[in-house]
């Protein structure tokens, strides 16, 4: 029997209000202010997820404990706001839930294998999918120079993964796949600002990662056994996930998904700077030149956006 929100619903219940497009709130930059906030907390689940997998933290673990105390914070959000559980467009949270876990499952794994900075640079081509087809499938315009910009950010990639120690290899390849499943998950965030607030889009999207990661464990090496700075590096990781996966959350449902994307790249100087303090991590001048060539690249994606579109046409928020 095919899911609709029929099926998950009584019959008796009160339909629900459909959420407003936009909420307005007293600072105009709300929703950049809320994806740099975002960069900091992902920045330090960076930074935890790289020192899980020196502490032989298996994938699998780091995946569910995640998931778990996002799950947490996210129900009691949804109990705080009396928010109801059960999703309106089921498809849309089914789908941003599956390319959510598949994105965050190759992250961390490219985390254990190249650079913090190299990770974050390639996992933030998600802002430049989004530029490239968020325009056509959200119907937020596009435009030849976005086009532009994208590709030499791509040619940016090119040289990341071709200089110095980083290659083509699993490590960089699952980085980059990162960033395409992640910009699959953020567009689909935004679709769905008028049928479901963020603290339920996290929500299901942590459940569906609790079911999967926690069968996975069980499955591979049943109940894991931790050392006290595994479980310090485990919650830590999970607290800042959840702060970053709500911010920007949040921030997608104020503002235009590609006026967002070039304030995704604080991270990526977030990332560089943490790998350099603890783990000494340093790129090649042709690998520094590709991320520069990358973050840049967002940067004009998102600057184009904007001037190209008429004021006339900007979408408002509801007051």
């Amino acid at each position: 029997m095919p899911y609709t929100e029929a099926t998950l619903a009584p019959m008796d219940d009160p339909p629900e209000p459909p959420a407003a497009p936009l909420v307005a709130p007293p600072w105009r930059f709300a929703g950049i202010a809320w994806a740099l906030f975002s960069s900091v907390c992902f920045s330090a689940m960076n930074a935890l997820g790289k020192r899980s997998a020196d502490l032989r933290i298996p994938l699998v673990d780091t995946l569910f404990w995640r998931a778990v105390i996002i799950f947490a914070v996210s129900y009691a959000l949804l109990r705080a706001q009396d928010v109801p559980l059960r999703p309106r467009a089921v498809g849309w949270m089914l789908y941003r839930s599956v390319v959510g876990i598949g994105g965050t499952a190759a992250f961390f794994y490219a985390l254990g294998e190249i650079p913090l900075a190299a990770v974050s640079t390639l996992h933030h081509t998600a802002p430049l999918f989004i530029a490239a087809f968020g325009g056509r499938l959200l119907g937020e315009g596009s435009s030849w120079s976005r086009t532009l910009w994208t590709l030499l950010a791509f040619l940016g990639v090119l040289l990341l993964v071709g200089g110095g120690d980083i290659h083509l290899d699993r490590g960089s390849f699952a980085a980059f796949a990162s960033g395409f499943l992640s910009a699959q998950a953020y567009m689909m965030v935004r679709r769905m600002r008028d049928t479901d607030p963020p603290a339920r889009i996290v929500f299901w999207f942590a459940l569906w990662s609790v079911l999967t990661a926690g069968l996975a464990t069980l499955w591979l090496h049943g109940l894991p056994r931790y050392s006290a700075l595994q479980i310090a590096t485990l919650l830590g990781l999970g607290l800042s996930a959840a702060g970053g996966q709500l911010a920007i959350t949040y921030a997608y449902r104020l503002e235009k998904a590609t006026v967002l994307a070039p304030f995704a790249y604080a991270s990526v100087l977030f990332s560089f700077l943490l790998g350099l303090v603890f783990w000494n991590d340093r790129l090649s001048l042709t690998a520094a030149l590709g991320t520069l060539l990358v973050v840049v690249s967002g940067v004009m994606v998102g600057r184009s956006a904007q001037a190209e579109e008429p004021a006339s046409s900007r979408e408002q928020p509801a007051r």
